[in-house]
């Protein structure tokens, strides 16, 4: 024990004493000059002297007892700026790959101040597996320095079935700030007053991670214009005024190799070029099916990467395959799934009857008995989810929409599931009823020349040199042939889920004249080899 403990220590005895010494004698001197104290008069004082040193004692004790003292240094530790809990950012990877243009300009977005007054927010937004924690992360490990009085992090679990309530966040990020449990009120609007109050003069990078609505971040928004907001999103968060939106897409397909590269070793990689760039297409170029592709391969160093990729090919199997630990796409794209309406779900199963590489209103009209109006709303609703991207629109304004190579084998899953064999062939035989009316047929007036305008991340039209590209969605059956469906696996037809997307008179499936193999090919979307 130092002396300055046993100094701590012997501070309540000294005031006890000095107090009784002080009462007593303070009694004697009150009494008359030369009088003599009777024995009760003597009692008295010496019991007023020790009541009054008791009472010194033990407020002295309580002012300077240790734990006192170390609840008040934690309490000002953590209403001090730059305290250690406030930084909570989970930890950067070592092999990230890809988006470094995207992760310096989100970057400058954070730091370079637009407004004297506006908070400065950020909000990613991508499907499932597409990176958008990975990115976010990394961006603000970028940025920290820049951030000195803490980050704060919270997974909103905006995507699964019971999302955090902002409420409850705002309790955690309150008794972080130093409130008291005791001081913070019931409604979610006053937390958020006293939230923005502790932030005001505070630079904070606060990172909101699956976000699932604008009604979910609001709360959650700092005041302070030092601090700024990072959101991850698989929604695009149009009703969040302010924010500057940007989507994550899946990797190019230079840094998806590279990715896979780094994951199962150069050395193996460079052995087997054609099959590691085979393994990374059928991935769709997604970086959770990237890794764990990589990561089984890792674990397996013996198992050649063409026999991996071999397996891969299958679409029966390759939702299967690429799972590993607690990591898993078919897992993920599940959580986007169940976050549908039963009607939106059937609509997401019935697309996976088609096969072409794209689509419009009329397609999903025909498969599921809806007016053309209702089927672009709940196309629209599978965009907001991501389970579906825009391919384009053409001259009369109609939006094309396509599946991520991977969601595909979702939906025709989810086809096989939770549909009947007769729904099945009922889908079918209304997308040929629709095809027939059209005039369908292979002859002439089957292809008409269409300038397909590509939207970028930003949703606007982007124009591209026109494509002539398959005027009809339909699915074509040839009336000798057996009705097949994706995932009928008996007849003597058999050639699997490749077979099928080869065959047909489909958008993307046909090497047009004039055009090379992969003519609508982009990552992700392996139609049309």
């Amino acid at each position: 024990m130092t002396s300055t403990q046993r100094f701590r220590y012997a501070i309540p005895t000294v005031a006890f004493c000095v107090t009784t010494a002080a009462i007593f004698f303070g009694i004697i001197a009150g009494q008359d000059s030369g009088a003599e104290l009777t024995p009760m008069q003597l009692s008295l004082a010496t019991l007023a002297g020790v009541l009054s040193g008791g009472l010194a004692y033990w407020q002295v004790k309580a002012q300077i007892d240790p734990r006192r003292l170390t609840g008040i240094r934690d309490s000002n530790a953590r209403n001090l700026p730059g305290t250690s809990n406030l930084f909570q950012l989970p930890p950067d990877i070592e092999d990230f790959t890809g988006h470094s243009e995207q992760a310096a300009e989100l970057a400058a977005t954070l730091l370079n101040r637009h407004s004297d007054t506006a908070v400065p927010i950020v909000a990613l937004y991508g499907k499932g597996g597409v990176g958008k924690t990975t990115l976010a992360v990394h961006v603000a490990h970028r940025v920290r320095s820049h951030f000195a009085d803490g980050q704060i992090y919270v997974n909103l679990r905006g995507a699964e079935s019971r999302p955090l309530d902002p409420a409850v966040a705002l309790t955690r990020f309150l008794n972080e700030l130093g409130v008291d449990s005791d001081s913070i009120p019931e409604s979610v609007d006053d937390r958020a007053r006293i939230y923005r109050a502790q932030l005001a003069e505070r630079r904070v990078l606060v990172v909101l991670d699956n976000a699932g609505s604008e009604a979910q971040i609001r709360p959650l928004l700092p005041g302070g214009v030092e601090c700024a907001v990072l959101i991850t999103s698989r929604a695009r968060m149009a009703g969040l005024s302010g924010a500057h939106m940007h989507q994550v897409d899946v990797m190019t397909r230079e840094d998806g190799v590279a990715l896979l590269n780094t994951l199962v070793g150069a050395e193996r990689a460079r052995a087997e070029p054609r099959e590691t760039e085979e393994v990374a297409e059928l991935c769709g170029m997604l970086p959770l099916a990237l890794r764990i592709a990589g990561a089984r391969l890792s674990s397996r160093p013996m198992e050649r990467i063409e026999t991996f990729a071999t397996r891969l090919r299958d679409e029966r199997r390759r939702l299967d395959l690429l799972e590993v630990g607690d990591l898993a796409v078919r897992a993920n794209f599940s959580l986007s799934h169940e976050a549908c309406g039963d009607e939106l779900k059937r609509c997401f199963r019935l697309l996976g009857t088609v096969k072409t590489q794209d689509f419009s209103a009329v397609t999903l009209g025909a498969l599921a008995d809806l007016p053309t109006e209702s089927a672009e709303r709940h196309l629209e609703g599978l965009l907001d989810l991501e389970l579906l991207e825009t391919a384009g629109v053409d001259p009369l304004g109609n939006y094309r929409y396509r599946f991520h190579d991977l969601l595909r084998v979702f939906a025709r899953e989810r086809l096989q599931t939770d549909e009947t064999a007769a729904a099945r062939k009922e889908a079918a035989r209304l997308l040929l009823g629709a095809r027939a009316a059209q005039g369908g047929g292979r002859g002439t007036g089957a292809c008409q020349p269409l300038h397909v305008q590509h939207r970028g991340r930003a949703g606007r039209p982007v124009a591209r040199p026109g494509l002539p590209v398959h005027h009809r969605d339909l699915l074509h059956v040839r009336p000798q042939h057996r009705l097949r469906l994706p995932g009928d696996r008996g007849g003597d037809d058999h050639r699997g889920a490749e077979g099928e997307q080869r065959g047909g008179d489909e958008v993307g499936s046909r090497r047009l004249p004039g055009h090379g193999p992969g003519l609508h090919r982009g990552p992700g979307n392996r139609v049309g080899d």
